[in-house]
């Protein structure tokens, strides 16, 4: 029978697992390059989450961590129902704490959950009380509001309500944009190269006006460096903005700059690569270039080899 010192120790090591965890694992778990990391820590971080809710000990931690691994299950394991159950769990936890930041971001991050799981409704739903909470809890002239706003975008979007999400992209981008002009920062640049994205998306992609999409994307690419987290989607999408605004030779351009750097990055292949040159591949054809046909089938190459890389046991856990 385990006695109250042992009790107590336990706890104290539980907590201390808990601290480290929290502060050595990276938050972004949305980026491809925190996954290996958290491959491995997956287990431990939900066991230490168990034992220390069971223990009633740095429940915020608990609710942090558990919505960090949300995001994870659902962008690297591609599991929408454990990233609801992690993401429901963890706002939970949030709600008790009283902790309004972090209730917007759990609640957030199960908005995308049960849209990843085509769950639209309850997305927007969970979205609807994100926003809110932002807005009570920080007003609606700053970035988290912003951050929210471009969510919520993309999820009424997904919903087919089309004029609420660009109004709510049109916002978004409002507010950023004056937020830059007034005390920029790398998150508010950060953020504001996000939202002109996929304003800009939301519009190519539902008919919108073709050169204010253009425009967009032109002032998210003066914002980035080449090379840097965005550019390439970014320079992707205005290259395919300017096709359709009739500018292939710009679109070409953009294409052969993003093909160099992937080949010379490291990243061949990739589904970014992939993309690249099944589009210049098009334009070469639009423009009559005799190098069409040879891109092509660089492109079919590309896929081949994604084919092979991507064929390889799930992980542990993973589901199919």
């Amino acid at each position: 029978m385990i006695n109250q010192s042992q009790a107590a120790r336990g706890l104290h090591w539980t907590g201390a697992v808990l601290r480290f965890l929290t502060h050595a694992l990276r938050p972004d778990t949305h980026h491809s390059d925190s996954w290996p990391e958290w491959e491995v820590a997956f287990p431990h971080v939900t066991a230490v989450c168990t034992a220390a809710e069971q223990g009633k000990i740095q429940l915020g931690d608990v609710a942090y961590l558990l919505d960090r691994t949300s995001v994870y299950a659902r962008e690297a394991a591609e599991d929408p129902d454990l990233a609801t159950e992690l993401a429901e769990h963890a706002a939970d936890l949030a709600v008790t704490l009283e902790d309004a930041e972090l209730i917007s971001h759990c609640l957030g991050n199960l908005a995308l959950a049960h849209r990843a799981a085509n769950r639209i409704a309850e997305a927007i739903r969970a979205s609807e009380k994100s926003i809110a909470c932002v807005a009570e809890a920080f007003g609606i002239d700053n970035e988290k509001y912003a951050e929210s706003l471009t969510v919520h975008a993309g999820i009424l979007a997904a919903g087919g309500r089309t004029s609420e999400a660009a109004q709510a992209h049109d916002w978004s981008v409002k507010i950023l944009k004056k937020l830059h002009a007034k005390r920029p920062s790398d998150v508010v640049r950060g953020l504001l190269v996000e939202a002109l994205n996929d304003h800009a998306s939301h519009l190519l992609s539902t008919g919108g006006p073709v050169q204010l999409g253009r425009q967009l994307l032109e002032e998210a690419n003066r914002l980035l460096k080449r090379g840097e987290y965005g550019w390439t989607q970014v320079t992707l999408n205005l290259a395919r903005a300017c096709r359709e605004s009739g500018d292939a030779e710009d679109a070409r351009d953009r294409l052969v700059d993003l093909r160099d750097y992937c080949e010379s990055n490291a990243l061949n292949p990739s589904l970014v690569l992939l993309a690249v040159v099944a589009d210049l591949a098009e334009v070469y054809h639009e423009l009559g270039d005799r190098r069409a046909a040879a891109t092509l089938r660089e492109a079919h190459r590309v896929d081949n080899a994604l084919v092979e890389a991507l064929d390889r046991p799930l992980r542990e856990g993973r589901t199919s």
